[in-house]
């Protein structure tokens, strides 16, 4: 077993990799699509050839560079799948490419062929997509690296530079590729082809990649890797390299580009990173001023220059000191887990013996440090403490890599300050445990304690912090665990308790476990606390990574495995899940428990965010619950006193955190008996908690905050009342229950009812109470006050609903019903007095004359469609009707309340109608009413009621849909054609002229595309066009005064006829309805959103088959519109009037071909142009037309009146006659 483990573990650390590799190209699993890359990428390769001066047409070669990109990109979170096929993806592009480079190098028309075959920079795009996605450094080990690339390749890039072609991913892909090239181990000065007079190779790569190094974009960063290798090679180093190193002072002291002083510091961190140290050492006291640089104010507002100045004082730093490993370190053994696995106890005593052997070794040779080192190491330490997180990681892994290479003293001196970080503007009395516990961390900042967790996990994982260490390092570790800083409504610190998790993870993977051993409680305790509780993801699975690394690298941490495989770093991820699920099952440790338990009541009941405090509550009553004496005497002591805290998070969440409590503990006893508390329980538990609500003070209850107040306050009697607490111990309960349920906030009013109910429940409501309920409904009260005492009366206990209950119900029906006009039509309040008549009917003895009062209220409610500056309000009435309907009608038809079958087809009517209306919220809950009074409830309608029912099964049933997600055209293509049924047809029609009528662009369409194929395939199922237009008239019919109706069906008609849905309609009797309805809806009329609709179908029935008299009508009212006092109405008058005429000549021209009014001259040769011939239109006509469409309707009235005037007459209308009105 342990040899298979070994060898698996030795493959995927690459001993074996090449056999790997080939195992995943026979599987094919991890890059398909490589055969349809290959294609493309063929595809740009070819998409151009210099020689047969082929050039593919640009827009061809993005879209296949676009669907590469597509195929690529995904991997960038894996990035290493596609290492099996980088070979072929790569080479056949540099060969292209080199190919490509020497003919414009050779050539004498170099600039011509570089702007006349652009496809090229796909190609460099596509190098680039690679990188960005594997990395620079494993994409070069694919790119050519000979000799003779060197001057071809730094010609094409001047000549890209030169002519501007602003490609820079290929500017970087040249960089990147000369960087490559100018490690070739030969001496530059023999490859450089450059007369004495011309520039030198050296020069002009230098001078091009200083240019570059001022850019925005990557192609600086291939200008500094280029500079780097190119200034350490081995014929440069001593002649080139202090001459940049002098440059880059000079630049960084006196340049105001930003960019290129961060291009220099990213050229300068790579030669101090790349070069030998024969190289570099004699040059690093003349780099040393440029770390001065980190308190330059040009430099310290910027966090990524001031990170770079870091990174580069970290590696002068490393420069001054040998490149050793200091041998005093703690040495765990083997750092592969298969090779710990395999380990002796012989070997380890071999290695501690050998270890002391390296630190007498060490102590001999001591190695003389210089003095400027004390000072980068200073730069390093104030980094640590930095705001910005990128400097303060540079600075701790520069700590890190220069204290390995210290001697154990100096290295002692840097981990004590390190230390001593988290001991700054704290008041310390030592560095014991309970010490460190009680530290007050509300003055510290929380980026220095970021920084020095960093750093000590960087400490740590190198082996640098010695064991004897740990006893104070690790109470500091546990204490950053719980690290958070309120500030205002957010906190700070979860960065700190993140890296707090990295120090944990290190020392699971440095130390061995014996030394860890007499930590590894405490440890444990404090990262399952955290993977559980924490508000925030990243730390709840950085912990969760921590206690699996140290389960599996220490094996001691208290049943590990198990609390593995209940919070991983998946299951970790949903909060809710963590607070409720995952705590309580690790709770049955009694190891873990009492330690949640703490870390509940310390930090997550006071938390600073209210879900938090709620889900802890719930938590801790859960848990409580499994050690019901260690919470009497240690958990409920100290919430009280919590509970009586100033600070109004503390006080809600201690006392909702007593309410589960409490609830929890108490609930089951509680059931069977009613006085289940012993005289110790009373004096000690009751007593108390029953204290804290009588001395919260008025003001706390209504001032600023009280909101939160009271919600803890109602949570807290609603659990305590459940558990019949002892009635002498309620004071001010039903006081504070009152006041609640008078405030505005819906979320307190909901707790209040609720609390309400349990408090009524056990102790009994009195008459004059009652009585002061049932007055609280008067209109002359709030409306807010209203909502409450309404909903709080229809949940009293059934007896009390009995007993009063043509009181109760007189009450709440009469704030139910909607005014019009009314001063009291508050909608809020009608809809929570709806919701507790609904509450009252299931609760009480309703009669049968009260449960039609009931009905008829739930019909009215569904025709409010009150409108104010937040819209259609009136819709959540609706709403809260329909969910009504859902539990109403089923009652009703149990207690044979309905006998007559119309009340069914009237509230499906009413529900029908609502599901094709415009508000998506109001037609979701619509159809699931719908599907649930049908075929869900139980009793369900009676069977025969509903006609055609298999077209209602057909439209919400069929293939399995769900509401909420259905799309709007898919929902209204199901329901549009149940117009077919004549009982549901009007309310169908009604719903949908609505939504087809409506401003929202995308449901007219969807909408409308259905209704426009419906009535195309009339006559269907014995419904013609003449049933269809009666019930639109009917619509018209019910409301005619309705604005929220007529102005969407007009502008319904006006679609029917412009789409000449009505052209099988032969009775002239619906046209003139039609007219003499729009006459009515528009008679005095100065609303535009009506009349623009209006004209537009009038023209629209000028071109249906309509009387004379109707037409004569309608053109006299659209010629009284050219004078009408907006210009706009003026203006859309005769543009649709001229186009109505115009479609008149056509259809009369249409009829008179239909009816062969023509003659054909078949035998006139002569003829041959015109085939027909048609009488001249009539002159009047075509005059009448030139002034509708050249007439100025923006002048005045006095000018356009004679000019309307004159088309009376051209067009044949009798003017109207002016009536004098006799006074």
């Amino acid at each position: 077993m342990d040899g298979t483990f070994s060898d698996s573990f030795k493959t995927v650390n690459g001993h074996a990799i090449e056999e790997d590799q080939d195992s995943l190209k026979q599987v094919g699993s991890f890059f398909p699509k490589f055969d349809s890359t290959i294609q493309l990428l063929n595809q740009l390769i070819n998409s151009y050839d210099i020689n047969k001066s082929l050039n593919e047409e640009e827009s061809k070669v993005r879209a296949a560079y676009g669907q590469i990109r597509e195929i690529i990109l995904p991997y960038l979170e894996q990035p290493y799948l596609l290492d099996p096929y980088l070979e072929k993806l790569i080479l056949p592009v540099i060969e292209k490419l080199r190919t490509d480079i020497k003919i414009i190098f050779q050539s004498n028309n170099q600039i011509e062929l570089l702007k006349n075959y652009q496809n090229r920079n796909y190609l460099y795009k596509y190098l680039y997509l690679l990188t960005n996605v594997r990395g620079y450094k494993t994409i070069l080990k694919f790119f050519s690296h000979e000799v003779n690339d060197l001057e071809s390749t730094i010609n094409f890039l001047v000549l890209n530079i030169e002519n501007l072609q602003y490609c820079w991913e290929t500017k970087y892909i040249l960089l990147i590729w000369l960087s490559l090239i100018f490690m070739i181990p030969f001496d530059i000065k023999n490859v450089d082809s450059s007369a004495d007079n011309e520039e030198s190779m050296i020069n002009k790569i230098m001078r091009i990649a200083k240019e570059q190094m001022s850019s925005a974009g990557k192609e600086q960063e291939g200008a500094a890797l280029l500079i780097s290798r190119m200034l350490l090679r081995k014929d440069l180093h001593q002649t080139e390299l202090p001459n940049y190193i002098k440059w880059s002072i000079d630049q960084l002291n006196s340049t105001e580009n930003i960019f290129l002083r961060k291009g220099i510091l990213i050229s300068l961190c790579n030669i101090y990173k790349q070069g030998l140290r024969d190289y570099i050492l004699p040059l690093a006291n003349d780099t040393l001023p440029i770390i001065h640089l980190f308190d330059d104010e040009r430099f310290n507002t910027n966090s990524l220059l001031k990170k770079l100045l870091i990174k580069l004082a970290q590696r002068i730093g490393l420069c001054f000191l040998k490149p050793k490993i200091a041998k005093w370190r703690y040495k765990r053994g083997n750092r592969f887990l298969s090779d710990d696995l395999s380990v002796n106890v012989n070997n380890n005593s071999n290695n501690e013996d050998d270890d002391n052997e390296d630190d007498d070794e060490e102590e001999e040779e001591e190695e003389e440090i210089p003095e400027c080192l004390e000072e980068i190491i200073e730069i390093l330490l104030s980094g640590l403490k930095d705001k910005a997180t990128i400097v303060r990681w540079s600075s701790a892994k520069g700590i890190g890599r220069l204290t390995q290479r210290l001697s154990k003293e100096l290295a002692a001196d840097i981990i004590e300050v390190v230390i001593s970080i988290f001991s700054e503007n704290t008041l310390t009395t030592g560095d014991s445990k309970e010490s460190i516990e009680q530290v007050d961390i509300s003055t510290v900042s929380d980026d220095t304690w970021h920084g020095a967790c960093l750093a000590l996990a960087e400490l740590a994982r190198r082996g640098l912090l010695l064991p004897n260490r740990l006893s104070i390092i690790i109470p500091w570790t546990i204490k950053a665990l719980t690290f958070e800083q309120q500030k205002g409504s957010f906190s700070v610190g979860s960065n700190v308790r993140d890296a707090a998790c990295y120090v944990c993870w290190s020392f699971a993977r440095a130390y061995e476990p014996k030394i860890m051993k007499p930590y590894v409680n405490d440890m444990a305790k404090a990262l399952v606390s955290l993977s559980v509780f924490d508000r925030e993801l990243n730390v709840r699975r950085a912990s969760s990574a921590a206690f699996q690394e140290n389960v599996g690298r220490q094996g001691l941490f208290p049943h590990g495995i198990d609390i593995i495989t209940k919070a991983d770093y998946f299951t970790v991820g949903n909060r809710n899940e963590c607070f409720k699920t995952i705590s309580v099952d690790i709770a049955n440790y009694e190891e873990y428990m009492y330690s949640m338990i703490n870390h509940l009541i310390s930090y997550s009941v006071i938390h600073w965010d209210q879900a938090i405090r709620e889900l802890a509550a719930e938590s801790l009553g859960m848990i409580c619950k499994k050690d019901i004496s260690y919470t009497e005497n240690n958990v409920i002591p100290r919430l009280v006193t919590i509970a009586n805290s100033t600070e109004l998070n503390e006080r809600h969440g201690a006392l909702i955190a007593l309410g589960e409590i409490c609830h929890n503990c108490y609930i089951d006893i509680s059931q069977s008996n009613d006085h289940w508390w012993t005289e110790n329980q009373l004096n000690n538990i009751i007593k108390p908690i029953s204290n804290i609500l009588p001395q919260y003070s008025t003001l706390y209850l209504t001032s600023f905050g009280s909101e939160i107040a009271l919600q803890g306050i109602c949570f807290f009697i609603t659990k305590l009342s459940e558990i019949k607490w002892p009635k002498e111990e309620t004071k001010r309960w039903e006081e504070l229950l009152l006041l609640s349920l008078e405030r505005k906030e819906i979320v307190i009013q909901n707790l209040a009812i609720e609390g309400t109910k349990q408090y009524y429940d056990k102790y009994l409501i009195s008459d004059t109470q009652l009585q002061n309920f049932i007055g609280k409904l008067d209109f002359a009260m709030d409306p807010i006050v209203r909502s409450g005492y309404s909903r709080t009366l229809s949940i009293l206990p059934h007896n009390i609903l009995v007993d009063h209950n043509d009181k109760i119900f007189n009450a709440i029906t009469k704030i139910c019903f909607y005014e019009e006009n009314g001063t009291n039509n508050d909608v809020e309040s009608r809809k929570y007095a709806i919701q507790a008549l609904t509450n009252f009917t299931l609760n009480s003895n309703l009669t049968k004359e009260q449960y039609y009062a009931v009905i008829d209220i739930l019909f009215n409610g569904m025709k409010d469609y009150s409108i104010d500056n937040r819209g259609d309000i009136g819709s959540i009435v609706r709403e809260q009707c329909m969910k009504s309907f859902e539990v109403v009608i089923p009652f009703g038809t149990f207690n044979d309340f309905i006998d007559n079958s119309s009340l069914y087809i009237q509230v499906i009517n009413e529900l029908l109608q609502q599901c094709v209306e415009k508000i998506n919220r109001i037609r979701v809950v619509a159809c699931k009413t719908l599907i649930k009074l049908i075929w869900e409830n139980n009793p369900k309608i009676p069977d025969g009621v509903i006609p055609k029912i298999e077209l209602l099964e057909n439209a919400f049933l069929s293939g399995d849909v769900d509401f909420r997600y259905v799309n709007t055209n898919d929902l209204y293509e199901r329901l549009v054609p149940l117009i077919i049924i004549p009982e549901f047809r009007t309310s169908i029609l009604t719903g949908l002229v609505v939504s087809v009528g409506g401003i929202t662009e995308s449901l007219v369409r969807d909408s409308s595309t259905p209704l426009l194929k419906f009535i195309s395939v009339l006559p269907k199922d014995n419904m013609i066009i003449n049933d269809f237009m009666d019930s639109l008239l009917s619509i018209f019919a019910n409301y005619l005064n309705d604005d929220r109706v007529t102005i969407p069906l007009l502008m319904v008609l006006d679609l029917l006829l412009s789409s000449n849905s009505f052209e099988k309609l032969q009775d002239n009797e619906y046209y003139e309805k039609i007219f003499e309805n729009i006459k009515h809806v528009i008679f005095k009329s100065k609303n535009v959103k009506k009349l623009v609709p209006a004209i537009k179908t009038f023209c629209g029935l000028l071109s249906q088959n309509i009387s004379e008299t109707l037409k004569h009508n309608i053109m006299q009212r659209l010629l009284s519109y050219l004078v009408h006092p907006f210009p706009r109405i003026r203006k859309l008058t005769a543009e649709q009037f001229y186009l109505a005429l115009i479609n008149i000549e056509n259809k009369k021209v249409l009829l008179e071909f239909n009816e062969d009014d023509f003659e054909l001259n078949d035998d006139d040769d002569d003829n041959d142009n015109d085939d027909f011939e048609f009488e001249d239109e009539d002159e009047n006509t075509e005059k009448a037309k030139n002034i509708l469409l050249q007439t100025n309707w923006n002048m005045g009235l006095a000018q356009i009146k004679p000019i309307r005037n004159s088309l009376y007459e051209l067009l044949n209308i009798t003017p109207p006659k002016t009536v004098k009105l006799n006074n």
